[in-house]
């Protein structure tokens, strides 16, 4: 299994359909928070996913909300 921890950043409401879509969930109580709030300001949110494909980085963009690439870290599990 591979896992992928990155950064998200946008402003206004959150696709929270990106989180099924990509596998994913916050990493943190921020992160929660930052995913309910309704702000114009930016904000970030970081998350965990596990789906094999990867981030779908252009599909966060079509909603406004941007992977942050200097954040993307990647885990392999060779246990598996």
């Amino acid at each position: 299994m591979k896992v992928i921890t990155f950064t998200v950043m946008g402003k206004g409401r959150f696709p929270h359909d990106m989180l099924r879509y990509d596998q994913c969930f916050p990493c943190d109580g921020i992160s929660v928070h930052n995913t309910e709030a309704d702000t114009v300001a930016v904000r970030s949110v970081k998350l965990i996913s596990i789906a094999s494909a990867g981030i779908t980085s252009l599909r966060w963009a079509s909603f406004n909300w941007y992977v942050d690439f200097a954040t993307v870290e990647v885990y392999n599990d060779y246990t598996s």
